[in-house]
């Protein structure tokens, strides 16, 4: 049985980490969005990324309650409990990145 535990809980870490690619391939593209918008003076395209904002900030929190939930369900031995830690690290470093980013269109 102790197997079939692990292969879920490697199922799981893997949806976690798919996550967080996720994540970082939308505040990359959110990134490169902003300099563009700022380059050409664009103020819709500068709009359209602050609206798109609530789309990065969901995966933040559904990455946070998938690690919390590995945490409390699965036991995690010590570098699997490493790497989710420095994974709820990482998205609160994405976010600020992204924020930094960033532009007033006042």
């Amino acid at each position: 049985m102790p197997c079939g535990i692990r292969a879920a809980f490697n199922q799981e870490f893997d949806e976690v980490r798919s996550m967080l690619f996720e994540m970082s391939v939308l505040v990359d593209f959110s990134i490169k969005q902003s300099i563009s918008a700022l380059m050409e003076q664009d103020m819709e395209l500068a709009n359209l990324i602050i609206r798109s904002d609530e789309e990065i900030n969901r995966h933040r929190f559904q990455i946070e309650e998938a690690c919390l939930a590995l945490i409390a369900t699965q036991q995690p031995a010590a570098s699997d409990l490493r790497e989710i830690i420095a994974i709820l690290y990482m998205i609160g470093e994405v976010e600020r990145v992204r924020v930094a980013c960033y532009f007033k269109t006042d």
